[in-house]
């Protein structure tokens, strides 16, 4: 039995199995399959996106610190940007930032 009910590869309504599985998540989580499919394309990709960008942001910070402290130019305190600061700004509700905090690991690791 597969998740869809389909003719011709196309599918047209959902198993009984899919019904289940999300009948099981809603009593362990009080979420169901779909709610946590809807806050994973609308929060998790968005903050793995940025999560990704700051990495490269604050390697580069890290880098001009370090280089400007060995070449004596200047002190090298550039600030790292923090992931919750630009989460709290991004987000009156505090949404995205409690997203993040739930799911930290694994957005840090696809970002």
């Amino acid at each position: 039995m597969s998740l869809f009910d389909s003719e011709e590869g196309a599918p047209t309504e959902f198993s009984p199995l899919l019904y289940e599985a999300d009948n099981f998540a809603s009593a362990k989580t009080d979420k169901s399959v779909f709610d946590s499919s809807k806050d994973f394309l609308a929060m998790g990709v968005p903050i793995a996106v940025h999560s990704a960008m700051l990495s490269f942001y604050n390697t580069g910070v890290e880098s001009a610190n370090w280089f400007g402290r060995k070449s004596g130019l200047y002190e090298g305190n550039i600030a790292e940007a923090s992931m919750e600061q630009d989460l709290q700004e991004a987000d009156d509700s505090g949404n995205l930032l409690q997203y993040y905090k739930e799911h930290a690991e694994g957005l840090e690791a696809g970002g």
